[in-house]
This record gives structure tokens, C-alpha cells and sequence, in this order.
């Protein structure tokens, strides 16, 4: 079995004053958390001008942040039951039902053929993901899964990374194409753009628990169509309505959706 490369971490602040590294110290002193210190009232060190200095117990402070606290918490309930609806339609390569209001097409020929639960260490030893890992952006606290995508005799795998605070952090994919070779985003530039259209591009700001992870799969599925099809047309006929189907020199392929008319894809 191959190495598991790690994510490197960045240097606590603890180590700055002399304190060594943050875990060493957490047998004796605990994880510290903001938001527990303030529901207690606690606020150890508050900025006065350009200094610090110590504050007593608050109970305006610590009523204050009661309400707010257990509203988030409220809200982060809400999020991960509206994932684990999702989880189980998924989990029989059903791709839930998105509303009405999300832009994007609905019918697809490219189909989930299998969902499965994975583990970080999977995640470190798959060949696609290394640039993830680099970018220091994958932690094993995150929640792992493998997607695989298929049409005709192409397959699309997808490893699939939710973050605790999921939707607010979207899920995070990483993508290796099955078709004629193993494309991924180290050697085909348009499979990087595939998943920066998922990763990047997607308009998080209107994201919700209750539909990000199933509008992602759905627009996965539309982005195999579109590779596809413009990839090798005499074999995928045109299911996806796209103006050009490949564009400048590098030979851009048309993953950016317009709504345009009844939609239209563009580069």
C-alpha cells in the first residue's frame, strides 16, 4: 500500500510565545472555543487601544451570545438533516428532485450509477487528488464520498468532500474522467474547468442546505454530457444545448450555464 500523503498544517500562534505547538497543549488545557468562552461570559483578553487586557465574567456577555449560539446551532441541525435527506436518495443513485427556481437543466442522459462513503486516507492515495491536498483545503475531519458518473462506456469518478459546516462551505469535488485514458485535471485542461465550474464558478451566495450537494450532482451530470459530446460527437449525439463547442486556442469547452432563453452553455 502506497504512502498516505497528509496535509501539512500551518504553525499554531502558540508556538510564537514560546508555547510550542496548539496540540501539545490540548491534553492539559482542553480545546479552546470562542463561542463557550462567551457563553460563560468570559472574554480573556479584549482589545483596549493597542493593547490587551484581562476582562472579568460578563453576564450581559454571556446572555448576549446564549441566543445567538443556539441559533446557530439550530441552523447548523437544520443543514445536516437536510444532507442526510439528500445522502439517502443519493445513497440509491437517486439524484434528488431540485426546485423549480435553480437554473439548470433537468434532463440529462449521463446518470448516477453509484454513491459510497470513503475515507480520508482513500482520498490521499487516489492519483487525481493531489492538487487539493497541496492546496491545503482537505482536512480528515471533512466527510468523504466517491461518486461515480456514467454514460454509454464513459465514467465519471468524483470524489465528494462536505465540510462540517455544510452548505455555508460548499462540497468540494475532485474529478478523474474514464474514456479512452484516465483524464483528470493534472493532464486535461478541461477537466480542471469542470470542476472549477462546480468548485469556484457556482453562485454560492443563493446556496441551500437542502438542494447545494443535489444542484452539484446535477450539474456534474450536465458536464459529462457537455464533454462528451463535444469531445467525441460522431459517438455522443447532442443532448445539451451549447452555442459553440469548443472556443480559443486551448480548446475550451462550454461549461458556464446562461439563462438564456431555455438555457444555453457557453465557455
Amino acid at each position: 500500500m502506497p504512502p498516505v500523503r497528509s496535509c501539512q498544517t500551518k504553525a499554531s500562534s502558540s508556538s510564537s510565545v514560546g508555547l510550542g505547538p496548539f496540540q501539545t497543549l490540548v491534553p492539559d488545557l482542553g480545546y479552546v472555543y470562542n463561542w463557550a468562552q462567551k457563553v460563560c461570559g468570559i472574554d480573556f483578553l479584549s482589545k483596549k487601544g493597542t493593547k490587551y487586557v484581562t476582562k472579568q465574567t460578563s453576564d450581559q456577555l454571556s446572555q448576549t451570545n446564549v441566543e445567538l449560539v443556539m441559533k446557530t446551532i439550530k441552523k447548523r441541525l437544520k443543514s445536516r438533516y437536510a444532507l442526510a435527506k439528500q445522502l439517502e436518495d443519493l445513497e440509491r443513485n437517486v439524484i434528488p428532485t431540485l426546485p423549480v427556481t435553480i437554473d439548470l437543466p433537468r434532463t440529462t442522459i449521463s446518470t448516477l450509477t453509484k454513491w459510497s462513503s470513503s475515507t480520508y486516507q482513500a482520498f490521499c492515495q487516489s492519483k487525481f487528488t493531489e492538487s487539493l491536498l497541496e492546496a491545503e483545503i482537505i482536512s480528515p475531519n471533512d466527510i468523504f464520498y466517491l461518486a461515480t458518473i456514467t454514460r454509454d462506456k464513459a465514467n465519471l469518478q468524483a470524489f465528494v468532500v462536505i465540510k462540517n459546516d455544510y452548505p455555508s462551505a460548499p462540497p468540494i469535488f475532485s474529478l478523474c474522467l474514464n474514456y479512452n485514458g484516465a483524464r483528470n485535471s493534472q493532464n486535461d485542461d478541461n477537466i480542471r474547468d469542470m470542476e472549477r465550474s462546480i468548485n469556484v464558478d457556482w453562485n454560492h451566495e443563493v446556496s441551500n442546505a437542502n438542494w447545494l450537494l443535489s444542484a452539484q450532482i446535477t450539474s456534474l451530470c450536465v458536464g459529462l454530457d457537455i464533454y462528451l459530446e463535444t469531445e467525441d460527437p460522431g459517438t455522443f449525439q447532442q443532448n445539451t444545448m451549447y452555442i459553440k463547442s469548443s472556443c480559443a486556442r486551448n480548446r475550451r469547452k462550454p461549461f458556464k450555464f446562461r439563462n438564456i432563453g431555455v438555457g444555453v452553455y457557453t465557455q
